[in-house]
């Protein structure tokens, strides 16, 4: 009969919940990958939590009276399982799509603002972007915007605002 692990044997990524305190440097938009980097292996940790019960389970014998129990119970784990690592393939994308949409003034570009942590697109009162926008994240050190009129890139100045 195998040793009983009571827990994993698998070493676990609690540093990476603490490592973001010590980057609070770095730019606004790549806190959203620290993010993403710590969501991630929230989820592989979880994802080997349950592949350990379900070793459990698998191989110790059980009693025939528990038996159809112990078998919902690895359903439900290999159910847990295979969400898990739909939601881990979704998190390991390149991209990131996010649609702003609402009513006139009511903080639409704020927002993205905000995100960006720079006053690129009009916000306030009487401001409105009126116009549809893309934006993409790039390893190019300056920003810039391409019109949809011409491929040429066009450099934005911190003071700078897209109209």
């Amino acid at each position: 009969m195998p040793p009983v692990y009571y827990g994993s044997k698998r070493n676990f990524s609690e540093s990476a919940i603490n490592n973001h305190e010590e980057t609070p440097n770095i730019p606004h938009l790549a806190k959203f990958l620290v993010a993403k980097k710590i969501v991630n292996n929230i989820f592989q940790d979880t994802e080997t939590l349950l592949k350990d019960e379900y070793d459990f389970y698998k191989n110790n014998p059980v009693d025939s009276t528990v038996e159809f129990k112990i078998f919902e119970q690895l359903e439900e784990i290999t159910t847990s399982i295979n969400r898990i690592i739909v939601i881990r393939q979704i998190l390991t994308r390149d991209t990131m799509k996010v649609a702003f949409f609402g009513r006139t003034s009511n903080g639409k570009s704020s927002v993205i603002n905000a995100i960006l942590g720079d006053s690129i697109l009009p916000s306030g009162i009487g401001h409105t972007t009126s116009c549809f926008l893309s934006m993409k994240g790039c390893s190019e050190p300056e920003p810039f915007v391409i019109a949809p009129e011409s491929p040429e890139k066009l450099a934005i100045s911190v003071n700078c605002r897209i109209m």
